[in-house]
């Protein structure tokens, strides 16, 4: 039949480029000899079911020839309005009085109104025809405002059957798709669907079946700003093998994403993903976004399940080698601290989306195994984990989106904090033990979620993290160099089956952690090292001169302006690395530590501070922490201009 409609449709064209009595004979010919149905499809293709303008009528007239084609003059008031329309333009189109045009033929004359679907059409309505699809559209009713369309097909006889289109589909509600959700496990995504398609779309549960396989990729969170969820294979790069992760996204890439899926046709249109979820939104919506909420269904979680199974039996032998690791290596022998870690990562596995509010971190050479542990974690806590952050920037600065829905963070090789003045102590703090966190996207206004990010820092700095007096946030550990560099010992940590991984986690999600409370830290030598090395300056300068400051005037030379004890202070906070305080601030801070009082110092009466251990608390027992003494002012005059003139000779070479 193809080859007889493609035959009929270049003898038409040449009945309108070659108007002569010839081609009229040809015409009258092609009736009898082609079927009703090949003449319909010929036609349609050649005026895509619109009306179609021809320019002068008489070099058409012979048209009139081919029955089911006419030629009319359209007028003002003409029943079929198109926007393209123009009065006292001539169109050709199919002749409305075949039977497969009853309902045309009905609009097209002035009989009496009718409904079709629930719809009124009555005559003098404007309406869009669209003979190709057989489909109705009423554009505008004074009673009725917005556009309704219903699609009729006839029979040979003119019965007519209405087929209710992709717009008028069956209702389908929640309850019809509520058991398809996305799971991680499984690896299905948007590249199953699409191989999937073409989808038939006729009836009810075809429409069902497309909608639970799209909510098994896709949800819609319906909040401000809105949140589009994948789930999406990436790479995970612990084990080099792929995995399933839930990603979000702004309207934009969803949009562009879900317009690519073809889903099949549905009465000749061609239906993608977008156009299903603009109809079916509230199937994919739910009202907001957390990590874990088993009872509520309009809410979307996060948390889909960790990838690792539970044994029935763990296997002690399989994980034994991870265990003496972790005592002999990561704890460095310490067993509170082993206990501790290992207490930490079982409560972790324990409970989904805990904040731990507590850190560890992890401090010593390169090649001593702080990334073989943290993978080993990293990989229990697939599709829920960051393995290699530098920076907190990424984590509570801008475009921050990764690290939603994860419960660990690794940090991995974090500077000094020493020698990065910019760590901001504040947000650091918040990080560790806020609830929520602000989540911004590219071009997308940030949302607030919940928190659920712990950290576990490596670093070959030995002061990764700024930590203060009476700290209980962080538990610190040296990792020991028993083993450094020794490939054949972390080869049997690294070279471990899938097995391995289904047992450690039982191991942690039985482990007995009653009693256990993460801010009972037990304290470290690496951690007593790093509170020294940002010791509070005043603190600093009390321990480390503590002597001299109870030899040197308090009182202010009322001639010069100058006050000794200040200028100790100051010199020394310039010499250890401290910069230039204030001065007004001065005898306060001494205050909240000391006392003043007049005594005899080598045989001189004077007024000076005096340490009060009473309000120093037990850091003033401490060794003496690694100070540099003052330096006099000459020392550091020199030592300025020393700076000043390198600058220039820089400049010079520059």
């Amino acid at each position: 039949m193809e080859s007889k409609v493609e035959d009929l449709v270049d003898l038409l064209i040449d009945a309108i480029e070659n108007p002569d009595e010839t081609m009229g004979e040809q015409i009258e010919q092609a009736v009898k000899d082609y079927e009703a149905e090949v003449i319909q499809q010929a036609f349609c293709e050649l005026t895509e079911g619109e009306f179609v303008e021809v320019e002068q009528f008489p070099k058409f007239k012979i048209l009139n020839r081919f029955p089911h084609i006419v030629i009319k003059q359209m007028k003002k008031g003409s029943v079929f309005n198109y926007p393209h329309i123009k009065e006292n333009r001539y169109y050709i189109r199919i002749d409305q009085e075949r039977p497969c045009h009853k309902i045309a033929y009905a609009l097209g004359t002035k009989t009496k109104d009718f409904n079709l679907n629930g719809i009124n059409f009555k005559d003098g309505n404007v309406l869009n025809y669209n003979f190709k699809n057989l489909t109705l559209e009423k554009v505008s009713d004074k009673k009725s405002k917005g556009k309704k369309t219903v699609n009729v097909v006839c029979d040979e006889e003119g019965n007519e059957t209405i087929i209710e289109d992709f717009k008028n589909s069956a209702k389908i509600e929640k309850k019809d798709v509520k058991e398809a959700t996305i799971d991680i496990r499984n690896r299905d995504n948007i590249t199953t669907i699409r191989n999937k398609a073409p989808y038939k779309l006729e009836t009810k549960n075809d429409w069902i079946t497309v909608i639970k396989d799209l909510r098994s990729v896709f949800a819609f969170i319906d909040c401000t700003p809105e949140i589009y969820i994948f789930k999406d294979m990436v790479l995970d790069p612990s084990i080099k093998k792929s995995m399933m992760k839930i990603i979000t996204t702004n309207d934009k890439t969803a949009r562009a994403k879900l317009e690519k899926l073809y889903i099949g046709k549905c009465e000749g249109k061609d239906i993608n993903g977008w156009m299903i979820f603009k109809k079916y939104t509230h199937l994919f919506a739910y009202s907001y976004l957390t990590f874990y909420d088993e009872e509520d269904e309009d809410v979307f979680s996060l948390f889909r399940g960790f990838y690792w199974d539970e044994v029935e039996e763990i296997d002690e032998k399989m994980i034994q080698n991870f265990l003496d690791f972790v005592l002999e290596v990561i704890a460095n022998n310490d067993k509170n601290v082993n206990e501790y870690i290992l207490n930490w990562i079982a409560k972790l596995f324990q409970n989904p989306g805990v904040k731990l509010e507590t850190m560890i971190v992890l401090t010593g050479k390169q090649g001593c195994g702080k990334n073989t542990f943290t993978n080993i974690i990293s990989t229990l806590a697939r599709g829920y984990s960051r393995p290699n952050v530098t920076s907190i920037d990424h984590i509570s600065g801008k475009f921050n989106a990764s690290v939603l829905g994860m419960i660990l963070i690794i940090g991995n090789e974090w500077t000094s904090a020493s020698v990065n003045k910019h760590i901001d102590k504040g947000r650091h703090k918040g990080v560790i033990t806020e609830d929520t966190i602000e989540i911004e996207r590219k071009g997308v206004d940030p949302f607030t979620a919940i928190n659920c990010c712990n950290f576990i820092i490596n670093s070959n700095e030995q002061d990764p993290v700024i930590i203060e007096q009476n700290d209980r946030r962080h538990i610190v550990t040296e990792v020991s160099e028993k083993y450094m560099q020794d490939e054949k010992y972390f080869g049997k940590l690294k070279n471990v089956s899938l097995d391995f991984y289904h047992h450690l986690f039982t191991y942690f999600k039985r482990r007995n952690i009653k009693g256990f409370s993460e801010r009972k830290i037990p304290m470290t030598k690496p951690k007593e090292i790093i509170m020294k090395k940002h010791e509070d300056v005043y603190r600093s300068f009390i321990r480390g001169m503590r002597e001299t400051i109870e030899t040197t005037s308090s009182v202010t030379n009322k001639v010069t302006g100058e006050n000794p004890a200040y200028t100790l202070f100051s010199n020394f906070a310039q010499s250890n690395g401290f910069g230039i305080p204030k001065s007004t601030n001065f005898d306060a801070e001494m205050r909240k530590y000391c006392y003043t009082k007049q005594h005899s110092v080598k045989g001189k009466r004077m007024t000076t501070y005096i340490i009060d251990e009473s309000k120093c608390g037990d850091w003033i027992q401490r060794a003496k922490p690694d100070v540099i003494d003052p330096k006099t002012e000459e020392e550091l005059k020199d030592e300025e201009d020393r700076k000043r003139i390198d600058a220039i000779d820089d400049d010079y070479l520059d």
